[in-house]
């Protein structure tokens, strides 16, 4: 969801303790710790889709293409699992000429996951408390395998397969 807002808004010590009233000891005690003057506040925000990730033999990960609101348990992993996937579908001695189709499927490997991963995160820090569907997403995180999942679209694109979503999905 992409929004303007002010940003680095300075706030109060005691304000910020408020807002963190029912967090635990450390949380607030590092905050009655802090520099009265450095603390700031900015609405959270995270990233509808852009509709490429790379261009010619230039691409992004992590938060630079797909930001997600930190409510999602995932957004560092999301990094480390492109910095993988990339690793996996570009080695160093991949061709030029190979580039920019294993970027595309290095796109059509992550997108669909990093959008469940946005709605999750979009979903819980709505307040929404939903057991099932928390142990599910949970489920989904921890039993993904980056590494063989590009493997696996890389095999289908060697073969001269397509890699559609579909095809990768079973790993994803």
């Amino acid at each position: 969801m992409l929004v303007t807002v002010a940003y680095n808004q300075p706030i109060s010590q005691a304000a910020a303790l408020s807002i963190y009233a029912e967090f635990d000891t450390i949380s607030r005690r590092l905050l009655e710790l802090a520099d009265p003057a450095g603390l700031r506040v900015w609405k959270l925000l995270d990233l509808d889709d852009l509709p490429r990730w790379s261009a010619e033999h230039v691409v992004l990960l992590g938060d630079a293409c797909h930001a997600v609101l930190p409510f999602g348990f995932a957004g560092a992993g999301m990094a480390i699992e492109d910095a993988v996937t990339l690793a996996v579908l570009l080695p160093g001695d991949v061709g030029v000429e190979s580039v920019e189709e294993r970027l595309a499927v290095y796109e059509v490997i992550k997108k669909p996951r990093v959008a469940r991963v946005r709605e999750a995160s979009r979903l819980m820090g709505s307040g929404a408390e939903d057991i099932k569907y928390f142990m599910d997403y949970m489920e989904f995180l921890s039993s993904h395998d980056a590494v063989e999942t590009a493997r696996a679209a890389l095999e289908a694109l060697e073969q001269g397969r397509s890699v559609a979503h579909h095809e990768v999905s079973k790993t994803i």
